[in-house]
């Protein structure tokens, strides 16, 4: 989520509106009808837009402080992040489709083991 004075520019100046952030994007939408006709929705809109910008600039110049460089200068390029703050990679590989499938066994032979023992007992 954002820091809190950017999500403080939302609430003042998109608050009629759903903000969703999605990398470089930002998002706005509402969830009735959009009269293109009327100035005060135009305005609306501006003013929303310019809440966003506001900060733009500011994002542009953050930098993540857990970040440790090793560079003699000691600066950070703007697409650094730590491995605290990047996003969950999709997928669970083949441990989770392991796991899943050792789970799977493990429950059928519980549930089913107390219905085929006898018939493998009445067998030997």
């Amino acid at each position: 989520m954002g820091r809190p004075n950017v999500m403080a520019n939302f609430v003042d100046g998109a608050s009629a509106f759903d903000v969703e952030l999605v990398d470089n994007w930002a998002i706005l939408s509402t969830p009735g009808p959009f009269d293109r006709l009327d100035p005060e929705a135009w305005n609306r809109r501006v003013a929303a837009v310019n809440a966003i910008l506001a900060k733009v600039d500011q994002w542009a110049r953050w930098r993540d402080d857990r970040v440790t460089n090793s560079t003699d200068s000691g600066s950070q390029t703007a697409t650094e992040v730590a491995p605290e703050g990047r996003r969950l990679r999709g997928g669970s590989g083949v441990q989770g489709c392991l796991l899943g499938l050792l789970g799977i066994i493990v429950v059928g032979a519980i549930i089913f083991l107390p219905f085929l023992l006898p018939a493998i007992l009445e067998s030997l």
